[in-house]
């Protein structure tokens, strides 16, 4: 009897002991071999459950036989059969719906996927993207998939002919900060100045960066600057540069804008003068051509290092070209400047030889040929570490052109140019940019150790044009000029040191050191290309000396033209060497202190040595409702120091207001023009930000819907032109003189003008289907809702009270306000049949204000463009495993904006008087019948711009067909 109790209760012993389970051990792991921190192992059917610590590593307690479901966001779920064996290791695969893909950007944890993302963040998959949309620049390509992202193709804009000007949610091209692989990128050495849309800021030129050679884009849609640092005031632009191994893909893309557009001719432009009987719009008519080809061809392919899968070295060519585009008509108005009338301008043209067409202007798309390479690459270390390196080489040649010189301009010299002449500004733009770091783990902290150099050398070369001066004085037929070159460069050193700590909040801790240092360098032109040489000091050029005065080409006597016509060279008193540096710290803490709230603190104090400090911060927060649906939002401060360019750019170029040419010099901020007008000194931008927003889930049906805004305080614009007077006062003298030295009549200054806010509500939903047979349909929509507005009065100092029209004058308030559209959205349905795919998307660009000079002192034109809808369309098919061929149209339709009209818009009177109550607001609105104008060519430079070029929509090149061949390999 005691035999057998003894025998049960051993056997109770052993059977407990088993119930009980063994400890199992084990690792979760991605596809390419990284630790994965943060996953959940539970035991199916108990509560037993645990997270993998910061190396990925976890221990439970089970049975063999038990299964272990292991999930992590963004990746699929997985179960696991436990057997004797005590040590495993997992490898989860990444999800495929667009709402589970990891995004990095926004949180300095672990990846999350949109869903649980703790701020608004896009994710655009540049390889999938790249097959399917007629696009192939970056900006191109993101301005029509990120209903938040503006950009167009700039046209008779000096440089920003050549580098196309980018926003996020409205605000400037220097508010929004671009990251590769996570490091900060520089910025271009050019400040767009000529009218443009982004007029005075310095933004990143993202065209400079091969989309063949990036994976995936990260676009933050949140204030950021107590996480990222100076810029990130509308957000953050994340570049993702490629990793793939062991495959490579070649792309052969060509096409041309096949396309019909409008212009009038000069026997019916329009007759809107009083008593003019009848009174009529112009008589358009349409003309249909084939321009703008482009070619681009690119390769990428990736290496492994060695035996180790996280070691690799992926590289990327691509070469792209592009011939220009013209919208313009024939020239109407006056051809011969000595004598107005028909009847001169018919004879000079019979003399001639040519009819209107030959002085029509290359209004549209600049030529341009971009050759770029990229290296990315990374080798894997002991104990996880890695050591990454990254590197974009880029050169980009630029031709576009200013306004045309007429035969018997005072601009033209007839002996060289019996025609006269359109002037051609040459671009050679290089970019270098260098990365590498080390990252690893530091006892328990995790380590990334890094510095990113990168430069932007921006050279002037004008051609086709002459130097007026230098021809009167030495009859010297010169005409080709080196203008001289911007170059920008920038180097950043960054310590980040993280934790997720294995405790109830779950908390993770991160703090770091920046050190930026950033150099502008301003490389003067050769002597011809700035001298006037018909002010001379005891045979010296001497812009201050006695001027000779001459009979001009127009029969009028004056001083000839110095410098290069279209773009005088930089003088050698305007070159210049500058640099600073800037030091940050901060501090992010993201922790869940109950059950599905996250939250995250972060701030940042940095410390410039031009401008001095600041700190920033932002405080965020999600909340899960459900596993499907949560809430999140966010309050944060920011900061924007100016930028180098900003403070010392000094140029001259020729603009063009109500008709007539006018040589602007952007002066810096403290020249003594400045002091002597009374502009203060630079200030750096400040901004307050709060959001609020929702994320769902519901099955294959996926919705965000984030609301924001966003108060910028001494928003930095470029002031309209001042004057001085020759004989004046001794101020008005001064100015003069500055101006002339310049080559210039007219200044213009940065500063901080005015205080600025922008709200509204971004909506992106998407939807998709597997139906039999390998078939797959996906549906996307996703719209921008946003008002902007300007709060308060201009900000002028006591000197220029009553200045406030020429500090920030309504063309410049139109631009910041209405320059590009407060509603877009695009809807896109894409449709897979095995090797089959058809792609087609449409795209709402909403209405936008064009704002210019009404031809008359404090008169204004004014003219809303309606909003425009551009079809989109490719078809795909797969030829083989390795072969792609796809074909298709970027505005299928051939949708342009509106054309410029007169009597479509109204005609606006400023009111200039201080004492008035209703000083620098428009009072009086009048027609173009009331106003007497004679006709259209005022409005559109002798029908040269019949589309607006002042404000950002959707560009004016229309329809563009293509064809691309892709190989895999």
């Amino acid at each position: 009897m005691k035999k057998i109790v003894f025998l049960l209760m051993l056997s109770l012993a052993f059977i407990t002991s088993n119930a009980q389970g063994v400890i199992y051990n084990g690792k979760v792991k991605d596809e390419e071999g990284k630790s994965l921190a943060g996953a959940t192992i539970s035991v199916k059917g108990s509560n037993t459950k645990t997270q993998t610590n910061n190396d990925g590593v976890f221990s439970i307690k089970a049975e063999a036989g038990n299964i272990l479901v292991i999930s992590f966001s963004g990746f699929i779920n997985q179960s696991y059969a436990l057997k004797s064996a005590t040590t495993i290791t997992i490898t989860l695969k990444s999800a495929s719906n667009d709402l589970n893909e990891v995004v990095v950007l926004g949180s300095r944890s672990v990846g999350r996927t949109k869903l649980e993302s703790i701020a608004p963040v896009d994710l655009f998959d540049l390889k999938t993207l790249t097959s399917e949309v007629p696009q192939t620049n970056l900006t191109d390509i993101l301005n029509h998939v990120a209903p938040s992202f503006n950009s167009t193709t700039q046209t008779v804009s000096d440089g920003t002919d050549h580098i196309d000007p980018a926003t996020v949610r409205g605000l400037g091209p220097d508010q929004t900060l671009v990251l590769i692989n996570g490091k900060r990128r520089y910025t271009s050495a050019l400040v767009n100045v000529n009218g443009t849309m982004g007029r005075g800021s310095v933004g990143t030129d993202l065209n400079a960066i091969a989309a063949a050679s990036i994976d995936k884009i990260e676009l933050l849609r949140d204030g950021a600057a107590a996480q990222y640092g100076s810029d990130a005031i509308a957000g953050v632009i994340n570049v993702n540069l490629s990793r793939s191994v062991g495959v490579g893909k070649a792309v052969l893309s060509t096409g041309a804008n096949v396309t019909t557009f409008e212009s009038y001719k000069q026997t019916a432009p329009g007759a809107y003068k009083s008593g003019t009987n009848p009174e009529f719009d112009p008589i358009y008519y349409k003309t249909s051509v084939t321009d703008g080809q482009k070619t681009n061809a690119s390769v990428n392919y990736g290496w492994q290092i060695g035996k180790t899968k996280g070691s690799f070295i992926n590289v990327t060519l691509n070469l792209e070209a592009r011939e220009p585009t013209i919208r313009s008509g024939e020239r109407t108005g006056d051809i011969d400047n000595r004598t107005s009338g028909d009847a001169a301008s018919n004879a000079l043209l019979a003399q001639l030889g040519v009819d209107r067409n030959y002085f029509a202007m290359r209004v549209g798309q600049s030529k341009t040929t971009n050759l770029q390479g990229v290296i990315n690459g990374a080798l894997a270390l002991k104990k996880g570490g890695e050591f990454y390196f990254f590197s974009i080489l880029s050169n980009r040649v630029g031709n576009s052109t200013g306004f045309y010189r007429m035969p018997y301009q005072s601009t033209n010299i007839p002996v060289m140019y019996p025609k006269g002449f359109l002037p051609e500004i040459t671009s050679n733009i290089n970019d270098i940019s260098v990365g590498a770091g080390l990252k690893g783990k530091a006892g328990t902290w995790n380590y990334d150790l890094s510095n990113t150099f990168g430069q932007n050398s921006f050279g002037f070369d004008i051609e086709n044009t002459v130097n007026i001066s230098e021809y009167y004085y030495f009859h010297n037929t010169q005409n080709k000029f080196d203008a001289g070159t911007l170059l920008f460069r920038q180097n950043t050193t960054n310590l980040d040191f993280t934790k997720k700590y294995d405790n109830a909040i779950k908390l993770n801790a991160a703090f770091g050191a920046e050190l930026r240092y950033e150099n502008y360098q301003q490389k003067a032109g050769e002597e011809a290309s700035w001298a006037n040489y018909m002010r001379k000091t005891a045979g010296a050029v001497d812009i201050y000396g006695t001027p000779t005065s001459v009979l001009l080409a127009d029969n009028t006597t004056g001083i000839p033209a110095g410098g290069s016509q279209v773009f005088p060279g930089f003088r050698p008193d305007n070159a210049m060497d500058k640099s600073r540096t800037s030091t940050a710290l901060y501090a992010d803490f993201e922790m869940e202190p109950i059950q599905k709230l996250l939250v995250d603190f972060a701030a940042r104090y940095e410390d410039y040595s031009d401008f001095g400090g600041n700190i920033s911060g932002k405080i965020a927060g999600r909340y899960k409702l459900s596993d499907n649906v949560a809430l999140r939002g966010s309050v944060s401060t920011g900061f924007r120091a100016p930028a180098l360019q900003q403070r010392y750019l000094t140029k001259t170029s020729t603009v063009f207001q109500g008709g007539a040419a006018y040589d602007d010099a952007t002066l810096p901020n403290d020249s003594k023009a400045a002091q002597l007008l009374g502009i203060p000194s630079l200030r750096p931008e400040l901004s307050q930000s709060a959001s609020l927003g929702t994320t769902m889930k519901l099955g294959r049906f996926s919705l965000t819907v984030d609301g924001y805004t966003t108060k910028i305080t001494d928003r930095i614009i470029l002031t309209d032109a001042f004057t001085g007077v020759n004989g004046g006062n001794a101020q008005q003298q001064q100015i003069y003189d500055i101006l002339l030295s310049n080559n210039a009549s007219r200044g213009i200054f940065m500063a901080n003008a005015t205080d600025m806010r922008t709200s509204g509500i971004d909506i992106i939903g998407g939807y998709s289907i597997k139906l039999p047979k390998k078939q797959n349909l996906k549906f996307e929509l996703a719209t921008t809702l946003s008002k902007r507005e300007i709060i308060g009065k201009t900000k002028v100092s006591t000197q220029l009270a009553g200045r406030e029209a020429t500090y920030m004058s309504p063309i410049n308030k139109a631009s910041l306000v209405d320059g590009n559209p407060k509603v877009k959205g695009y809807f896109s349905v894409s449709y897979k049949l095995d090797k089959f795919n058809v792609f087609l998307r449409n795209t709402y660009f909403g209405e936008v204000t064009h704002i210019e000079g009404g031809g008359t002192t404090n008169w204004f034109y004014k003219q809303v463009l309606s909003p425009k809808v551009v079809t989109d369309l490719s078809i795909g098919y797969k030829v083989s495993e390795k072969v792609r061929f796809s074909a298709g149209a970027n505005n299928l339709l051939d949708i342009y904006s509106d054309l410029l009209i007169a009597s479509k818009g109204s005609y606006l009177r400023l009111d200039v008087d201080p004492a008035s109550g209703t000083y620098d607001r428009f009072v009086e609105t009048q027609t173009a019948y009331q106003r007497g104008v004679a006709n259209n060519n005022g409005i559109t430079s002798n029908n040269q711009f019949n589309y607006s070029r002042r404000v950002t929509q959707l560009g004016m090149n229309g329809r563009y067909v293509f064809a691309k061949i892709e190989i895999n390999f």
